[in-house]
């Protein structure tokens, strides 16, 4: 992620990834370097698997202070207000008149 940043920042992509905390360790990273690599720009879910109690896979909120070893994650970006204004803009210019 750290060498996509600009990409990231830019065009503001839903992310799954593979977590594995063991190798973040050999990165020299912590979960809180992780978190703070996302930084404003992510919203971090863990997909649950289902279990006999949970019939169904979910998405929970990602806490970064516990101890996870691995899991799959979703990142939802989080969105800046001007892109909407921009998207709404760019679509009015896009759309004929009278439809």
């Amino acid at each position: 992620l750290q060498g996509a940043l600009k990409t990231l920042e830019r065009f503001r992509p839903a992310i799954i990834l593979e977590y594995h905390s063991n190798r973040l360790q050999h990165l020299n990273l912590s979960n809180r370097d992780f978190e703070q690599l996302l930084g404003d720009m992510y919203y971090a879910y863990e997909i649950c698997v289902a279990t006999t109690f949970d019939r169904y896979p979910s998405l929970e909120p990602f806490h970064f202070d516990r101890d996870v070893p691995f899991g799959n994650l979703v990142l939802i970006p989080k969105c800046r207000p001007e892109a909407f204004v921009d998207k709404a803009s760019r679509k009015s210019e896009l759309i004929p008149q009278g439809y």
